[in-house]
């Protein structure tokens, strides 16, 4: 293992590599990234079968699809209050609804455009282009590397594995990660995603990146979310399972369950920063 430090003309992150091949900017399996006191892991580029076929998954799972993922830099935990707050701070954005229960428990309670509205200052904030990953780059991430999978850790999840159907939140990265090194990609809260919600987008998906629907064809203004919760059962946990809410809750809903984590996209050059002028 050695460390480095990339320099690029908006920032200086320090990256950890396991046997990365010099000048190549692409992250490899086992190397993560500091930055902005957020700790991102890599997610490897490659290919999966997304969605559920197998008779467990609901119809919006349906049918399973093979897709190739970019490679990405994901958060190695949802973003906690004490991330949510130093966003609060620098930029002025109201708190809205979103429940401090402990700096280092995940911010809940945050709409699509909240968690949005973060990522945008991220980047300005850092230089790069942080965004909310796609349902497709979130679920290849949380298999964590296994193919055919129900949870992110096998088939089967237990109350040792994440935080189910439970009276609440903990801290983050209380359980084990899974084979890319995220935690709580089953349970604990559920995360917003980019992606409209179409529970037939499966149909025309394209295999290359899918960013999901122009808009949402059935109910206006919903958005995908994905990993259950605490306040959900262990069949809602399922890395295929596919959830949708209000982006921002004007239709009376509550986002209690909901949090969310950035993704990081991969720089063309390992001196470059894709969002720098």
């Amino acid at each position: 293992m050695r460390a480095s430090v990339i320099a690029a003309p908006c920032f200086v992150l320090i990256v950890t590599t396991t046997g990365a091949q010099s000048g190549d900017p692409s992250p490899r399996r086992g190397e993560t990234l500091a930055l902005g006191g957020i700790s991102f892991v890599a997610i490897p580029a490659g290919e999966f079968v997304m969605g559920d076929s197998s008779g467990r998954g609901l119809d919006n799972e349906r049918p399973a699809h093979r897709v190739r993922i970019d490679p990405r830099w994901m958060a190695r935990t949802e973003v906690t209050f004490r991330q949510w707050k130093a966003f609060l701070d620098d930029s002025g954005h109201p708190p809205g609804r979103s429940i401090a229960l402990g700096e280092d428990h995940p911010v809940v309670s945050i709409t699509w455009e909240d968690a949005r509205a973060y990522c945008d200052w991220f980047s300005r904030k850092h230089g790069v282009v942080a965004r909310l990953p796609t349902e497709a780059e979130w679920e290849y991430a949380a298999r964590g590397g296994l193919q055919g999978k129900q949870y992110p850790n096998g088939d089967s999840l237990s109350r040792s594995d994440a935080n189910y159907d439970s009276k609440g939140p903990v801290k983050v990265a209380s359980y084990p990660p899974n084979g890319y090194g995220l935690h709580d990609m089953a349970g604990n809260v559920g995360e917003w995603v980019a992606d409209w919600y179409d529970k037939d987008y499966y149909q025309r998906s394209p295999r290359e990146n899918p960013r999901g629907p122009a808009t949402d064809e059935h109910w206006p203004q919903r958005r995908a979310d994905r990993g259950g919760g605490w306040c959900m059962g262990a069949d809602m946990a399922r890395v295929s399972a596919r959830h949708a809410g209000p982006g921002d809750w004007d239709e009376g809903g509550t986002a209690d369950c909901l949090g969310f984590r950035p993704v990081v996209e991969v720089w063309d050059r390992p001196t470059g920063c894709a969002a720098c002028p």
